[in-house]
């Protein structure tokens, strides 16, 4: 009572509210709005924290065996926290007005990107607003965006395909021309540098065969050159094939 009382004091609220005047009605919306906010970024910081322990158990390395075990109890950890918070999350969701929809488990857990949480933030019920929150229309703007830049996504495709042809072209020519200059000299050597020559041209056909069958598949609307180009700078070799062909 003495807290509440100061309160009234710091505040110079001479009349105590009661449930039906407007400042109770608004300050218990800020209350509300308060307590979504915390539920939002409390859901938020486990997920995205589960994020990242997710990517660590999927690293490898020295020690890594160690910090795997680790993380994979962290997560188990993890999992029940988020569980709480979705329910505080859920609590609060029903307590605006209108009342947000409520998020299930599976829903939060195939959150990947921040942006997800960021449609979470609208408290105010504006119907302009709430419409982006919707998960079908939230996904309907995405594939739109996505839709928008599939020409530039084929246009880049085209490129890459027709480089990584000239590169396996271009790789075999090398190995083979390498093997010819160095069998009188070394013939060891050549053997191990044809066996190597062999083993990825296997793989060479399995991209190859990939890359017909697409094209079959798509018919006219397969657009890549399936042809090996020329390196731009013909006195270079890399295997991360920096060349452009054309």
């Amino acid at each position: 009572v003495e807290a509440v009382q100061a309160t009234e004091h710091r505040l110079s609220i001479e009349v105590q509210w009661t449930s039906e005047d407007k400042e109770w009605t608004d300050a218990a919306e800020l209350v509300v709005n308060h307590w979504y906010r915390q539920a939002v970024d409390s859901l938020e910081a486990l997920v995205v924290k589960r994020l990242l322990e997710l990517t660590k158990v999927n690293q490898s390395g020295l020690g890594m065996m160690q910090v795997q075990k680790y993380i994979a109890k962290a997560l188990q950890v993890r999992s029940k926290a988020i569980q709480s918070a979705l329910q505080h999350y859920n609590l609060a969701a029903s307590a605006l007005d209108p009342p947000r929809q409520h998020l299930s488990w599976e829903e939060v857990i195939d959150y990947t990107f921040l942006a997800d949480f960021d449609i979470l933030w609208d408290h105010t019920g504006d119907a302009t607003i709430r419409a982006w929150a919707d998960p079908a229309a939230h996904q309907l703007l995405d594939s739109y965006h996505k839709f928008k830049r599939v020409k530039e996504e084929i246009q880049q495709l085209n490129i890459e395909i027709r480089c990584v042809v000239t590169y396996m072209k271009d790789e075999r020519e090398f190995l083979l021309v390498k093997e010819a200059k160095i069998l009188p000299e070394d013939p060891t050597l050549t053997f191990f540098i044809g066996k190597y020559r062999r083993q990825h041209g296997q793989y060479d056909k399995v991209h190859m065969k990939c890359f017909y069958a697409i094209r079959q598949k798509l018919g006219s609307h397969f657009t890549a050159n399936l042809t090996p180009g020329e390196q731009a700078d013909p006195t270079s070799r890399s295997l991360l094939c920096p060349f452009q062909t054309y």
